[in-house]
């Protein structure tokens, strides 16, 4: 990835168009196989009881804008706008996993970007109650039919539609978001409708600082 990345940006002479496509499909496949690699790292964490949390006081917005500097870029490649609505009322200081609730929002967002053709996609935080946090990733894509919406929390368990066809992956990112969400003492709920879009709904307890073991 390195070479590639340095072949790219002309490091070591100067590079065509022609060479600069191929180039980028080196970067791209192995960003791919990375990601690959890292979901199934968590899974097999997962199923051996093995994934713990890094707990510690981190900054909610940092990580928000963080993630929605990163999405924005994708969004607007392919054409759709990025959204991030925090309520006021949100502490900015939490008690959890920074390196998790990031790789959460991260995926989330991705797949939305990634299954939505037309129109948005967007992060909103809010406090539901006085003793939890939430955060919603909603777009306006293909929708998720009634039957399938337990069968994607599964692992390597993909929709078979035209646009799953387009956009390759391992089916473990959902999976991967709810097993991370449970060990979190928290939930994940959807909603969706089909030709609409899809709502992705995470609840999370606030976390005193004394329960720092999972």
């Amino acid at each position: 990835m390195g070479y590639a990345e340095l072949l790219r940006c002309g490091a070591y002479g100067a590079v065509s168009d022609e060479q600069r496509d191929p180039l980028g499909q080196i970067v791209n496949s192995a960003n791919y196989l990375t990601s690959l690699v890292n979901d199934l790292l968590d899974e097999a964490q997962i199923e051996t009881r093995n994934l713990s949390l890094n707990m510690g006081l981190f900054s909610l917005r940092a990580v928000l804008w963080a993630v929605h500097d990163r999405m924005v870029v994708l969004a607007k490649n392919k054409g759709l706008n990025f959204e991030l609505e925090i309520d006021a009322a949100m502490p900015d200081q939490l008690y959890g996993d920074e390196k998790r609730v990031q790789q959460i929002l991260v995926n989330l967002c991705s797949n939305a970007i990634k299954f939505t053709k037309s129109g948005g996609v967007g992060i909103r935080v809010f406090q539901p109650s006085p003793l939890q946090w939430a955060t919603q990733v909603w777009d306006t894509g293909a929708g998720i039919p009634k039957e399938s919406r337990d069968e994607i929390f599964m692992p390597f368990r993909q929709l078979n539609n035209s646009i799953t066809r387009e956009n390759r992956g391992t089916g473990l990112g959902l999976s991967i978001v709810k097993q991370i969400v449970e060990i979190m003492g928290g939930s994940i709920q959807l909603e969706s409708e089909l030709g609409k879009g899809s709502k992705f709904t995470i609840v999370l307890p606030f976390v005193p600082q004394k329960e720092i073991t999972v």
